[in-house]
């Protein structure tokens, strides 16, 4: 009965995170020229292809918006240069919207920049915002699982979640991809570690394998978590591996399928094939490999370190592996794949990026982190679940690096201004706090937002951050205690 108590308890909690973290990314959707609310959306592209001319050509969609998005040019058609998943995800809502004629009615009444404006929440809605809370929620489930209070789960969750690069990437509209890979990946997870624990879920290791299937779809290097969680489920369920392949099968098939259409070879990777046709590969000969290995761990604008600060606490959980604890060392070998991974894939792009940006190197990955390395991020959460946590001085760094991380990485939100890390936090400060979609709507209705609006915006700003400090620099001790109680006591 206590356990079945505790089951609904979880489960409620569950939802009300979910509802949460699934309005918060909504109102934080990013309203630059990365987000959601342009006419140049490539995934859209992709969708409105298939749900008004049901083809991967997107060269009638470009001509309705009148703006042309990066394709590739082969066998008579415009091929979009980006795994197909996440515009395959969206196109059911579209289909939706298009058979009851939203969009044309929009547009009667209010003029095309309003239908760019619907297409774009619709956009954020279905992908976006439910991505982020599939993420976080999925991390507090699992977190539960491994054996933390809920306190100190739904701390990490929400820590994790917003005190790292993740928060803006679930916010963002052309580089969302890695981030709806990293939610499929957490997902899939989530069964693994219920079976793991006991839980009672239908064909835990089917689905693992089918949301791995699905994160392949949306983003190719999904195969690197896939290729771990196979290894992991064949040293723990080996009976079961069977399972996890059917499971992979209808998201590997369709991406299969796809890429044998677009390209005439199931085999090859629509952007790598585009790449390597027009040689925009090569490796720079004024950057090393391991130049841009530091950079994606230490360095300002990319370092890990700095975007997720909580990352630091594993060091603390390199004894696992010598323990051999098979969760640990998974986990460790995913975060150190997918950190090559990044750190290969932006080495081979530097040239061409500089070349067609002007940007420095180390600013092409994004404006809000190292993108490459979201995908490490739940591996991360795992490792910090299995440390002991009887150590004051453990407990007090997790609190700190926690703030810290929420404090570097929540400005970004609203100012997706790039590296050094704290820069975003510096540009609130200077223009204040404000919710960019409400911008997004008071700009379309109104015009510029008024001077007098912004003023107050400042002075809550200056507010905020000063009687938080102060209140976190005098119960800071209190809430650690808090967090932690009866964590391993």
């Amino acid at each position: 009965m206590r356990t079945s108590s505790h089951g609904n308890s979880d489960r409620w909690i569950t939802i009300r995170l979910f509802i949460i973290v699934y309005l918060v990314c909504l109102f934080f959707m990013d309203s630059t020229s990365h987000g959601v609310f342009t006419a140049t959306n490539r995934f859209q592209y992709l969708a409105y292809a298939l749900v008004d001319h049901q083809t991967i050509d997107i060269t009638a969609v470009e001509e309705v918006h009148g703006e042309t998005v990066e394709a590739y040019e082969i066998k008579g058609r415009r091929v979009q240069i980006i795994n197909p998943g996440v515009g395959m995800l969206v196109s059911p809502i579209y289909a939706i919207s298009s058979l009851l004629n939203i969009e044309e009615r929009i547009g009667l009444q209010s003029g095309d920049d309003a239908v760019i404006l619907y297409q774009g929440l619709v956009f954020a809605m279905a992908i976006n915002a439910m991505m982020a809370a599939i993420f976080v929620s999925s991390l507090w489930l699992i977190l539960r699982w491994l054996g933390l209070t809920k306190r100190l789960s739904m701390a990490l969750a929400i820590g994790i979640g917003w005190g790292s690069m993740a928060a803006y990437y679930f916010t963002a509209g052309t580089n969302v991809q890695t981030s709806v890979e990293t939610s499929l990946c957490t997902l899939a997870w989530l069964f693994v570690i219920g079976l793991d624990r006991g839980k009672k879920l239908p064909s835990p290791i089917f689905w693992a394998g089918f949301f791995l299937g699905i994160a392949i779809l949306v983003n190719v290097p999904a195969i690197i978590t896939t290729f771990g969680s196979f290894l992991y489920i064949f040293y723990k369920h080996r009976t079961k591996t069977l399972s996890f392949i059917c499971g992979l099968l209808p998201g590997v098939g369709v991406l299969l399928i796809y890429q044998w259409i677009a390209v005439g070879n199931p085999f090859m990777d629509v952007p790598f094939s585009y790449f390597q046709s027009k040689g925009m590969y090569g490796n720079p000969d004024n950057i090393s490999f391991l130049q841009v290995a530091i950079e994606f761990l230490l360095g300002w604008h990319q370092g890990m370190l700095w975007y997720f600060p909580l990352s630091i606490c594993l060091l603390f959980t390199i004894r696992g592996v010598y323990d051999r604890n098979g969760l640990v060392v998974i986990s460790w070998m995913l975060i150190v794949l997918h950190w090559m991974f990044a750190t290969w894939y932006t080495h081979l792009w530097i040239q061409t990026e500089e070349m067609l940006s002007f940007y420095p190197w180390y600013s092409t990955p994004g404006p809000g982190g190292p993108r490459y390395l979201i995908p490490a991020v739940p591996f991360v959460a795992i490792l910090i679940s299995q440390l002991d946590f009887r150590s004051l001085y453990l407990k007090t760094m997790i609190t700190w690096l926690g703030f810290v991380g929420l404090c570097l990485n929540i400005p970004v939100l609203m100012y997706p201004a790039g590296g050094p890390v704290f820069r975003s936090f510096l540009l609130m400060l200077k223009y204040g706090i404000h919710i960019p979609i409400v911008r997004v709507f008071y700009g379309f209705l109104y015009g510029e937002f008024p001077v007098g609006g912004m003023e107050i915006a400042n002075v809550i700003t200056w507010l905020i951050v000063i009687l938080g400090s102060v209140y976190w620099l005098w119960g800071n001790t209190k809430l650690r205690d808090w967090l932690f109680f009866n964590q391993n006591s």
